[in-house]
C-alpha cells in the first residue's frame, strides 16, 4: 500500500484493488473568500494520479476539505463517501456538483471497498460540528486520518485498543481568534501564546492517547499571502505554527509514537513485511519559509484579486435583509437568542452598508437601523460579503474562518450563544442538538474527580457545551475540559479561570461518596 500526501488533509491511498482519495485541496484561490492557501504549496502534483481513483472521501464541508473547483473535474459518477450527518446540506452540494453515487456512512459502520480494503467513519461526538475523520484497514494496516475532527478520550481509548499503524492529525490553528479582535499588542501576543499552547497541549494528548505507532502531523497550516495578514503566517503574530515552530516543543513529550514530517507530493509505503518506509523525496527550508511566501504571493496575488473583484457590491441598500435574515436567526433558537442578554452591533462598512444595532437584552429582540447605546460585541464587515450572506452564497462560519471581519467586544469575553446562532441558526437539526448539548450543561449529574488525594463532587457536564467532564485532566486543583480546553479552579469553588464566564457547579462530598470512591460501599 501507497500513501501520497497531497498537503493539508489531502491523501491519495492506493492498495492492491483500490485508489481512495481524501481531502484533495488545489484551489488556486485557496479557500475562506481567498484567504487561506495551501503550504506548502501543492500545485505541482499531477493531477493525472486521480482520473483512475476508485472512492472520494472527503471529512466535511470546510473550502480547504472540500474544494468544490477542484470536485468539479472528477467524473461524477465516482463513489463519494461522507459521514450520515444531522444536516443533509453537506450530502446536498454533492448534488449540487452532479455527484450520484454518495454513500452516508453511521459512525463506526464499516464499508468493504475492495478485498482487503475497508473503512469506517467517525464523526465529532458532539455531532453538532459536522466534522469526521476516516479509519482505514487495507492490506494488514490501520490508518487513522483524523485530520482536524475532534474525538472524545472514549473514542480515541477505542482507537488505541484497535492499535493504530499510522496516524495523520492537525496540529496547527484553525480559528479566527485573536487575529480580528481590537486587541492592543501585548494582550494580542499572551492571546496567541495561550492558543498556541493549546495546540501543544492537544497534538501531545491526542498522540499519546492514540499511541499509533508513526504520526503524521497534517491538516495544516494554511498560509495568508494578502499584505494584511502576512504576519500570521509566523507565531509571534498568528495561532498557524508550521512544522519548524511544532515539532521541536513537543518532541520529548511524546512518549512512544514515532512523529515524521511530510509535505505534498512526499509518499509512505506500508509493504508486505509490515515495514512502513516514509519516502521524502522533496524538501521544504523552513528557515527561508519568508522569502518562499513572497514568491508565492507573486503567484497567488492576480487569483486573490480577481476573486474578491468579482464579487459584487450590493444593488440596493441591505437594512431589510439584514433585519430579515437576524429575525430569522431568532425565530430558528429563541433558546439561544434569548442567552445572548448583550447589544450587538453590525457596523457594515461599503455601499449601501450602515450601523445596526440588535438589542438581545430584550425579551424579545429589537433590531434598530441606528445606534441606541454602546455595543457590547462590535463586528465590523464589508458590505459585499454581508450581501453574500444575505443571498445564501456564503455562512457566517465561512466569513468568520476567511478572517475578513474585525471585532470589539466588552467585556471581553466569548458570547457562545451569539456565535451558536449566527454560525448554525440556519439549520433546525443542528439548532436543537446545540440546545440539548447547552442544556446538558445546566444539568447537575455529578462525578467524584480527585486532585492533590481530595475528593470533588462536580458537576460532570462542561457548563460551556456539555463536554463530559468524568475523565478531565487535573492538575493542582485546575480541570481543563478536553474539548475546548476552558480551566476550573477546584480549590476555589470551580470557578472558571480560563475560556468563558461559566463556572463549574462543586457540591459537597457525604460520607457516602467517599466510601463508594474508596471502594467500601
Amino acid at each position: 500500500m501507497e500513501i501520497k500526501f497531497l498537503g493539508q488533509a489531502g491523501l491519495l491511498i492506493t492498495g492492491k484493488n483500490c485508489k481512495l482519495l481524501c481531502d484533495p485541496w488545489f484551489s488556486e484561490t485557496g479557500g475562506f473568500l481567498a484567504r487561506w492557501h495551501q503550504f506548502p504549496s501543492n500545485e505541482n502534483i499531477d493531477k493525472k494520479l486521480f482520473d483512475d481513483i476508485d472512492y472520494l472521501y472527503v471529512s466535511h464541508e470546510h473550502h480547504d476539505h472540500f474544494d468544490e473547483s477542484f470536485l468539479d473535474t472528477l467524473p461524477k459518477d465516482t463513489k463519494i463517501i461522507i459521514a450520515n450527518y444531522l444536516s443533509k446540506s453537506f450530502k446536498n452540494s454533492f448534488k449540487k456538483i452532479g455527484f450520484t453515487n454518495i454513500f452516508e456512512l453511521n459512525d463506526w459502520e464499516q464499508k468493504n471497498l475492495s478485498e482487503n480494503f475497508d473503512v469506517s467513519i467517525v464523526t465529532d461526538p458532539g455531532k453538532y460540528k459536522q466534522d469526521s475523520s476516516l479509519l482505514i484497514k487495507c492490506d494488514g494496516f490501520t490508518i487513522l486520518n483524523k485530520n482536524d475532527c475532534y474525538l472524545s478520550q472514549e473514542y480515541m481509548e477505542r482507537f488505541s485498543k484497535i492499535g493504530i499503524d499510522l496516524l495523520f492529525t492537525q496540529f496547527s490553528g484553525a480559528i479566527w481568534y485573536p487575529m480580528v479582535y481590537d486587541y492592543d499588542l501585548q494582550t494580542n501576543q499572551n492571546a496567541i501564546q495561550s492558543v498556541l499552547s493549546r495546540l501543544e497541549d492537544t497534538f501531545v494528548n491526542v498522540v499519546n492517547m492514540i499511541n499509533a505507532k508513526h504520526v503524521v502531523p497534517s491538516a495544516g497550516p494554511p498560509c495568508f499571502l494578502e499584505d494584511d495578514c502576512f504576519d500570521y503566517n509566523f507565531v509571534n503574530s498568528g495561532i498557524f505554527p508550521d512544522h519548524s515552530d511544532f515539532l521541536p516543543k513537543i518532541n520529548d513529550k511524546i512518549l512512544e509514537s514515532k512523529i515524521s514530517l511530510m509535505i505534498p507530493d512526499d509518499n509512505v509505503f506500508l509493504n508486505s513485511n509490515e515495514e512502513i518506509i516514509f519516502d521524502n523525496q522533496n524538501s521544504f527550508n523552513f528557515k527561508e519559509k519568508k522569502q518562499y511566501l513572497i514568491e508565492y504571493q507573486k503567484k497567488r496575488l492576480p487569483y486573490i484579486q480577481k476573486f474578491l473583484e468579482d464579487i459584487p457590491e450590493p444593488s440596493n441598500n441591505l437594512y431589510e435583509k439584514f433585519k430579515n435574515h437576524i429575525n430569522d436567526l431568532i425565530n430558528s433558537s429563541k433558546y439561544f437568542s434569548s442567552n445572548i442578554e448583550q447589544l450587538v452591533e453590525f457596523n457594515i462598512v461599503g455601499k449601501n452598508g450602515g450601523t445596526w444595532q440588535v438589542d438581545f437584552q430584550q425579551s424579545i429582540p429589537q433590531i434598530y437601523e441606528n445606534s441606541i447605546g454602546k455595543p457590547h460585541y462590535q463586528f465590523t464587515i464589508e458590505s459585499k460579503f454581508l450581501n453574500m450572506i444575505l443571498n445564501e452564497q456564503l455562512e457566517w462560519e465561512e466569513l468568520f474562518l476567511s478572517l475578513r471581519f474585525q471585532v470589539k467586544r466588552e467585556p471581553d469575553i466569548y458570547n457562545g450563544a451569539l456565535f451558536a446562532l449566527l454560525q448554525y441558526g440556519g439549520d433546525s437539526n443542528i439548532m436543537q442538538r446545540m440546545e440539548n448539548l447547552d442544556l446538558k450543561s445546566k444539568c447537575h449529574e455529578t462525578v467524584i474527580v480527585k486532585s492533590n488525594n481530595k475528593n470533588f463532587k462536580i458537576q460532570r457536564s462542561c457548563p460551556h457545551m456539555g463536554e463530559d467532564l468524568k475523565n478531565a485532566k487535573i492538575e493542582d486543583g485546575i480541570l481543563v475540559c478536553p474539548r475546548h480546553q476552558w480551566n476550573f479552579d477546584l480549590n476555589k469553588n470551580g470557578k472558571c479561570i480560563k475560556g468563558g464566564d461559566k463556572d463549574l457547579a462543586i457540591f459537597s462530598t457525604t460520607d457516602i461518596d467517599d466510601a463508594e470512591d474508596s471502594g467500601i460501599a
